[in-house]
């Protein structure tokens, strides 16, 4: 799946799509891997899975990352998308 991160966010959210990514507010910098770990927590959480079932796959220095993450996720990710009025789901 492909994720575009907006570190620095005040909370980690999914923040819709964009461009064909799914955008991710992240609550944590760029720096030392805060931003990718906060990612994978983030994303791992919403979605009901283990940190370990949430892959970082390309893109560890780059906003625009790919991630991987069971197949059953993603209809709960688009469950959780098109439940939100301005299309950002959930937060934590």
């Amino acid at each position: 799946m492909a994720v575009k991160a907006l570190p620095n966010a005040p909370r980690s959210a999914f923040a819709g799509l964009r461009g064909g990514e799914l955008a991710v507010r992240v609550a944590a910098a760029p720096d030392k891997g805060k931003a990718n770990e906060e990612l994978v927590r983030f994303v791992a959480g919403a979605l009901g899975l283990s940190r370990n079932q949430v892959t970082l796959e390309t893109g560890a220095t780059s906003r625009h990352k790919l991630i991987a993450i069971p197949e059953a996720a993603l209809e709960r990710l688009r469950a959780l998308l098109s439940d939100s009025p301005d299309g950002a789901g959930a937060s934590g």
